[in-house]
């Protein structure tokens, strides 16, 4: 336990840093982790169609997760302390890299899954933090010193008058012993709870673990009531729930076994787990096998050794009974099931697994209802935990409903309530939720959050200020706060205090994409300094290659003229996501437009547009885009049908006209093509930089004769 969480140093090194490429096929992402003056750092990076690295980037590997018995995974933390897991763990027993565990998938949370309150109050010792800030809605931040590993006090409770006592000359032994919890000495529920709090999670695919309304992530202390804290949710039936297997199935698993059911509290984890020591591999298994012998015999194992499975030993109970398996949720490794039971599959709980999907259509329960009898809000936990992800259609309703009928006193339910009717764009109904906690807990900076980022949306602009200011004051760290203070500012039309506040919220979590995102996005569209801009795409997508600024990074950088690229970044746009129409047509029209001959080629240009337009055929751009490619391919009858095609769909006239124009020139009937550009206003045959193809048509024009004096 005391080697769960550190820092990482050199003298802790296991990993094998020499050969630690690891190439994820799916997400389209290399990684690689380097050693560097006494650190280790997260290299990731992508391949574009040119074969060379695209929206690479390197962040250090803070801190260590894990023991490393099994497996080790990584954090990063910000200057203001949030942290974020890495997506490569290090897989000690098959001793290999691989994708952190719910990474491998085509879209994974890559460098973004932020790690938060529940998760390190069981893989960490509680950190010096204030009174009150690990209240739901509080920001999930961490000191940059932690005490690191889990602690005696996790078990034992406080410690500061134990110590007091004991350096006291004179004091007696049972007063020093009283003054410290020890578990086996507690009620056999609360003996439990002391390992229960981080070793019962039901699954790690859906919310199964809640806190009470009102208690924080570090106030559980031993001798508490567990369920006084905690609310396991489970889902599924008897059978579904014996045939799943997770890394944190301890408890969960033991429960299930009539070993545990039928001894009346007498099994515990203590009767086999001494929290102090490891049994030496040597010993183990006869250690256990005379565990089980306290209460079984050996007559009453009618396996003979012919009918053994071939890779185990007879006389080794756990191996039979409680069997090495791979958990579904972390595929990479293998873990003893908890479940003891008859097997006779167990030849293929080895073999190799997938990550599975995220779980659709689930009805959540209490784990523990017999436990929550007196609590008049059990029933809001298992809609929670259905509107966070998976659950049933109506439970929005049901929530809503049930919270309504309830009025609980809390501002935690109303607040997920507010985020859950957001996210289902039901943005009235979450103002009125949020409104609710924030009647409860004024300083609830979920609720905060949630309710200026609404009212902004809506552009109800006046009533979001007030809000979104008294947000930053609640979390003033809070990166994704500060971006919202930015686009209150920038719908106000205040783009130079938009750009500053984008420029706080980078600088306090430099991996929030969305920042770097939106100040591309007005250094382009609103101040035209497309050099700047293309700078702050670049980061952006480094940091996420899934975003959808492909687009605006490919044309900021060509109105720096970096033609190159830009069509660099289009390429791997289309890559990302093929069926982009925006970024085919912009491809295309740099195929077929661009100044220099070296970044053409009207081949590609037609048939990038003529994808564009089964991507989108009813679109008057796509229409115009595949007139203009047709032109330049000599093409004229196709470029006049697909002109008079764009100008139906509401392309722009005059650049329809033009390539109509051009296109009856390049069929040989030039009056025809000069009575059509008469019929156009010298107002009308002028073109701003922006409206890249008729600037481009309109040179056409001259070049090749058509265009009349004066005009």
């Amino acid at each position: 336990m005391g080697q769960s969480f550190a820092r990482w140093t050199p003298e802790r090194r296991i990993e094998n840093l020499t050969s630690s490429r690891f190439d994820h096929a799916p997400s389209r992402r290399r990684y690689e982790m380097v050693e560097r003056d006494g650190a280790m750092f997260l290299r990731r990076w992508q391949i574009a169609p040119d074969g060379e690295p695209i929206n690479e980037i390197e962040i250090r590997a803070d801190w260590i997760i894990g023991s490393g018995h099994h497996a080790r995974s990584y954090a990063h933390q910000t200057a203001a302390g949030d942290l974020f897991e890495l997506p490569l763990t290090w897989y000690s027993q098959e001793r290999t890299w691989g994708m952190s565990p719910g990474f491998d998938s085509v879209r994974n949370p890559d460098l973004l899954r932020r790690i938060g309150r529940d998760c390190m109050a069981c893989h960490n010792t509680y950190p010096d933090a204030p009174v009150g800030s690990d209240q739901y809605g509080r920001p999930h931040v961490f000191p940059r010193e932690m005490r690191e590993g889990i602690g005696c006090q996790r078990c034992h409770g406080p410690g500061a008058r134990h110590a007091e006592i004991a350096a006291r000359p004179g004091a007696a032994r049972d007063e020093i012993i009283q003054s410290i919890v020890n578990p086996t000495r507690l009620p056999s529920q609360r003996r439990d709870d002391v390992c229960l709090q981080c070793h019962l999670q039901p699954s790690t695919a859906f919310t199964t673990l809640l806190r009470r309304f009102g208690r924080g992530e570090y106030q559980f202390t031993p001798g508490d009531d567990l369920a006084e804290h905690l609310v396991p949710i489970d889902y599924g039936d008897a059978a579904e729930n014996a045939a799943r297997f997770e890394i944190n199935h301890h408890a969960y698993r033991m429960h299930q076994s009539a070993c545990y059911t039928q001894s009346n509290g007498g099994l515990t984890c203590l009767s086999c787990h001494d929290p102090h020591r490891k049994v030496p591999i040597e010993s183990r298994r006869e250690f256990h096998r005379d565990k089980c012998l306290t209460c079984h015999e050996r007559a009453d194992c009618d396996v003979s050794p012919s009918g053994a499975p071939a890779h185990l030993t007879m006389d080794d109970c756990v191996a039979c009974h409680m069997p090495a398996r791979r958990p579904t949720d972390v595929v990479h490794a293998v873990m003893t099931d908890h479940r003891i039971a008859v097997y006779p599959d167990v030849e293929t709980f080895l073999a190799p697994l997938v990550e599975r999907g995220p779980l659709r259509d689930v009805a959540a329960r209490l784990y523990w209802p017999e436990r929550m009898k007196e609590d008049p809000h059990a029933g809001l936990y298992p809609l929670i935990a259905e509107v966070s992800g998976g659950g049933r259609a109506s439970s929005l309703d049901d929530l809503k409903r049930e919270a309504a009928r309830i009025r609980p006193p809390f501002a935690e339910p109303w607040s997920r309530l507010g985020d859950a009717l957001s996210n289902a764009g039901r943005l009235d109904e979450a103002i009125a939720a949020y409104r609710e906690a924030l009647a409860i807990d004024a300083d609830d900076g979920m609720a905060l959050s949630g309710l200026g980022s609404v009212l902004a949306t809506l552009g109800r602009l006046e009533e979001a200020r007030p809000i979104i200011e008294r947000t930053l004051q609640v979390t003033p760290t809070s990166a994704a706060d500060h971006l919202n203070r930015g686009l209150l500012a920038l719908a106000e039309g205040r783009d130079e205090e938009a750009l500053r506040w984008f420029d706080r919220s980078a600088a306090l979590d430099p991996l929030y994409a969305a920042a770097h995102a939106q100040a591309g996005t007005v250094l382009l569209l609103r101040m035209g300094r497309p050099g700047e801009a293309a700078s702050r795409f670049r980061q952006a997508l480094a940091i996420n290659p899934d975003l959808p600024f492909y687009g605006p990074w490919g044309m900021a950088l060509r109105q720096s003229g970096d033609w190159s690229g830009a069509i660099r970044a289009w390429r791997h746009g289309r890559v990302m996501t093929p069926d982009d129409n925006g970024l085919t047509i912009a491809l295309a029209t740099a195929r077929t437009f661009a100044p220099d001959a070296a970044h053409r080629n009207h081949a590609e240009g037609l048939d990038l547009a003529l994808q564009a337009r089964r991507l989108a055929p009813g679109d008057g751009e796509t229409a115009l885009t595949l007139a203009a490619a047709s032109t330049m391919n000599d093409l004229h009858a196709e470029a006049i049908g697909y002109a008079e095609e764009a100008a139906r769909l509401g392309a722009d006239p005059v650049s329809c006209r033009l390539v109509m124009a051009l296109g009856l020139a390049g069929s040989g009937r030039q009056p025809a093509a000069r009575s059509l550009l008469a019929s156009i206003s010298s107002q009308q045959l002028t073109a701003t930089p922006g409206d890249f193809i008729r600037v481009r048509l309109l040179e056409l024009i001259v070049e090749r004769g058509l265009s009349q004096s004066g005009r």
